[in-house]
């Protein structure tokens, strides 16, 4: 009987021992890790603005607004609005923001050239249908505004210039230099872009710049954008302001509510 009843505790051990090594594991270990960021682009601008006006046919402008860049890295932004929607058939919404041009002091052995004080003011189209640029403040009889493309050698080789008007497309241009020239020693927040001049008529012949009277021109503070999709880069330290305008049909009657919205482009 002894011998049996130690068989039998003897077994009860085994099964004992066979219940504990046959349980599961969920895990060997956990760590959690708590992810903390903020979104690298600044909305600049309130949520509701009232754009009055006295009558149809007319091109309102709205309040400013902007993006500001606080990251050390570009961002491709999309601004767009709610101008297609049925209720708002008769009022075309475009963005605009403003430049400063300079002369400059002319020096063809450097890339640098000095500011001066003699400036004019304008006003250019960032988004929306086509490209336009107009003077605001210090227009010159004989003057006009155009695009000018960077080639490789902009002295020994100038590139193409073209009216505002006559500018199609988006900005900068398909082959303009200035897409991949970087010009951040000399525009730390707009590294790449459009240059916009303000220029005598006469000093373009056949679209060709007369270096010899740059002197007498009006060159880029900054580098601009322009895209008919509303999908524009925002480089690192850069605020980018803009205004919609929005022109009312003469047929429009009532009150429209227009939302801009922007967004980051994702791939």
């Amino acid at each position: 009987m002894n011998k049996k009843k130690i068989m039998a505790f003897s077994f009860m051990g085994l099964f004992a021992m066979a219940f504990v090594t046959a349980s599961i594991l969920t895990y060997y270990g956990q760590s959690t890790q708590t992810i903390n960021v903020e979104s690298p682009i600044e909305f600049i601008g309130g949520e509701t603005y009232n754009v009055d006006g006295d009558y149809a046919g007319k091109v309102l402008v709205g309040h400013e607004l902007g993006m500001k860049n606080n990251a050390d890295f570009s961002v491709l932004m999309q601004i767009s609005d709610n101008s297609d929607l049925p209720k708002n058939n008769g009022i075309e919404t475009s963005y605009v923001g403003t430049l400063g041009l300079t002369k400059k002091t002319v020096d063809f052995t450097s890339d640098n050239w000095d500011v001066l004080n003699d400036k004019v003011q304008i006003e250019y189209t960032v988004f929306g249908d086509e490209f336009n640029a107009e003077v605001t403040e210090g227009a010159i009889d004989g003057y006009v505004l155009v695009y000018y493309a960077d080639n490789d050698d902009r002295f020994a080789n100038p590139g193409e210039t073209v009216l505002v008007e006559y500018v199609e497309g988006n900005l900068p241009a398909i082959g303009d230099n200035n897409t991949v020239n970087d010009y951040s020693a000399e525009y730390p927040t707009t590294p790449f872009g459009a240059k916009i001049w303000y220029v005598p008529s006469n000093a373009i012949p056949s679209g060709v710049i007369d270096w010899e009277r740059a002197d007498e021109f009006y060159f880029e503070s900054s580098l601009i954008q322009y895209n008919a999709e509303g999908q524009i880069t925002v480089y690192p330290g850069e605020t980018l302001d803009f205004t919609p305008e929005f022109d009312v049909s003469l047929l429009f009657e009532g009150t429209a509510n227009i939302t801009t919205t922007v967004t980051p482009v994702l791939d």
